[in-house]
């Protein structure tokens, strides 16, 4: 069975143990095998049109080193199974589901993140985006100024939300729909911070929230806005 590596440099970025790929599926650049276990080396450009046009599901074994912007702009996707990947080594999963327009719920709760430091953009674009489980998730590492930037930018449609610590400032401003629970889920999860740091939900979501409520936070040494 062939083993299907991706490798930049002299590191290897995925090890996937029987799945392939073509060139034209691959990024611009990085080598993987086909089929056959032949090398091949990938011609498709970062930016363009989906990688696969019309896929719809996506299933990975193996060990991931680099997880950024994977699925972005798959436009048609609707189903990730990530379950059975070794994540644990990973440390940017930079705009992971970006542009994903079409997927509407996703538990990542298998998802090791103890080593990632960057999250940015992780779901912008996911607009369908009803409901997300990342409760098991650990952002401790993640980096404090940039490491969290637009992570949930325009999920318009984000409801139910299992949440997990955050430790630096975090931004859910537009996420209008957010059910009580879920700010709760993400007041409660909140790491005490020593620095100044800022959970931004908007007028409409802090509308829901009691004086009590939001304590919680300020209590922790956050700033709700």
């Amino acid at each position: 069975m062939a083993i299907s590596k991706v490798n930049y440099g002299s590191n290897v970025l995925m090890d996937l143990t029987g799945d392939t790929v073509d060139a034209e599926h691959l990024a611009e650049g990085y080598t993987a095998h086909d089929k056959t276990g032949a090398p091949i080396i990938g011609t498709m450009v970062s930016g363009s049109e989906p990688a696969v046009p019309g896929m719809q599901s996506i299933k990975f074994n193996g060990h991931l080193l680099l997880l950024s912007y994977i699925f972005a702009d798959m436009t048609d996707l609707t189903y990730v199974d990530l379950s059975n990947i070794d994540t644990s080594k990973v440390e940017d999963m930079s705009g992971l589901f970006s542009g994903c327009a079409s997927v509407t719920s996703l538990d990542l709760t298998y998802l090791d993140t103890s080593n990632v430091i960057y999250f940015m953009g992780m779901f912008s674009g996911c607009t369908k985006l009803t409901s997300l489980d990342i409760s098991s998730w650990d952002t401790s590492k993640s980096d404090p100024d940039f490491g969290l930037s637009k992570m949930f930018e325009d999920c318009t449609n984000l409801t139910n939300l299992n949440s997990c610590p955050f430790y630096y400032s975090i931004n859910f401003y537009g996420l209008d729909k957010l059910t009580h629970d879920s700010l709760m889920s993400i007041i409660n999860n909140l790491g005490t911070v020593s620095s100044s740091q800022t959970l931004t939900i908007g007028q409409t979501n802090i509308a829901k929230l009691t004086s009590d409520e939001i304590a919680i936070a300020t209590n922790k040494g956050w700033t709700v806005a």
